[in-house]
């Protein structure tokens, strides 16, 4: 079988802004001005609007002091006592707002808003994967895992971001970074469940070299505001499919 396969491997794109400012929450030594609590207004939109909240894992993953985890729910869960008030996670939430223009031309380098159903497409390939098991694993011809997998094989990539489901508890989804062949097929297929993906951004920040990440559109969302407001975070993931 032959499958209609779109990605976009773009990489970094137009990467705006610098390293991290200084919140204007926070004080001459980085800590919040004022109590925090979940109506402070430089928090994702998961806390004081849930039904925004796209579960991506977003603000968790950026979230440089741990204050921000992920509950059975998927819904983002704070510790206040942890925040530090630097409004990272509230800047690369994308459950607030959507600005196609500054996403158009922050990918594209130009400004548009409607391009047709697809969007932006440069060109358009029907293919699978020539290997066996993951053209056979695959839920579409296994393409993404067939791209994942050179990717690591030449060294571009040290890791992917993928999914699989959790072996002690199957029937629960969850987010890995996938290092070799036999981990990007337990990837393979799809997930119908809400899985944080972006929550791998803390694993990224600590490990060493550079990643791909097979994500979904909100979960993109969310790493192109990480690409303006922790760059330094997102040039490690070169590649998203």
């Amino acid at each position: 079988m032959r499958v209609l396969f779109i990605a976009c491997l773009n990489g970094i794109g137009r990467v705006a802004g610098t390293h991290m400012k200084q919140s204007p929450y926070q004080d001459a030594e980085g800590k919040p001005l004022q109590p925090v609590t979940k109506d402070s207004p430089f928090l994702s939109i998961a806390f004081s609007a849930k039904e925004l909240c796209t579960r991506c894992g977003s603000c968790s993953g950026v979230c440089p002091t741990g204050a921000i985890t992920v509950g059975e729910d998927k819904y983002p869960v704070l510790d206040p006592h942890k925040c530090i008030a630097c409004g990272l996670c509230g800047d690369v939430c994308p459950g607030g707002e959507v600005k196609y223009g500054d996403l158009a031309e922050q990918v594209f380098g130009e400004r548009f808003i409607d391009k047709g159903f697809d969007g932006k497409v440069e060109k358009t390939y029907v293919g699978y994967a020539t290997d066996e098991r993951f053209r056979k694993g695959g839920a579409g011809g296994g393409m993404v895992t067939a791209l994942l997998h050179h990717l690591l094989k030449i060294g571009q990539v040290q890791g992917c971001l993928v999914t699989r489901m959790n072996k002690e508890r199957p029937w629960k989804a969850e987010p890995f970074i996938a290092t070799n062949y036999e981990e990007l097929c337990e990837s393979q297929g799809s997930r119908y469940s809400i899985v944080p993906m972006n929550t791998l951004w803390a694993d990224v920040r600590e490990r060493e070299g550079k990643f791909a990440a097979a994500i979904l559109p909100c979960q993109t969302h969310g790493f192109r505001k990480l690409q303006t407001h922790d760059p330094e975070l997102a040039t490690k993931i070169p590649i998203v499919i």
